[in-house]
């Protein structure tokens, strides 16, 4: 059997109670757990890091060309102070997307009630 991908991995990873628990203990800063059950919260945190860096380096081997990318990557262009070829700005460019979704969906829950 062959060793499951990076993005499974990553995925499973997600959805484990205590990876989640550690995740919040980080989100919660100083006031969250250094460990949870047994395991350091810092631990958990750089597998998820580890993982997740080599999902995304599994991603970039699929050589996408610059038409592939998705319309808040500005088309490949580097419009809007994106450049696609850095990887914080995809990122920054993903989160603020999926922010901007999330609020326009919000906007549309609050104009039903």
């Amino acid at each position: 059997m062959s060793e499951p991908s990076a993005a499974l991995k990553a995925l499973y990873l997600t959805q484990d109670p205590q990876v989640l628990t550690s995740m919040l203990a980080a989100a919660l800063g100083r006031k969250g757990r250094k460990t949870v059950d047994g395991a350091s919260t810092g631990a958990v945190m750089d597998l998820l890091r580890t993982v997740f860096t080599q999902a995304a380096e599994e991603v970039d081997e699929l050589a996408r060309t610059a038409e592939d990318y998705p319309a808040y990557l500005g088309g490949g262009s580097g419009r809007g102070g994106v450049d696609p070829a850095v990887p914080t700005d995809r990122a920054r460019a993903l989160y603020d997307t999926l922010r901007d979704t999330e609020d326009a969906v919000l906007e549309q829950i609050g104009d039903l009630r």
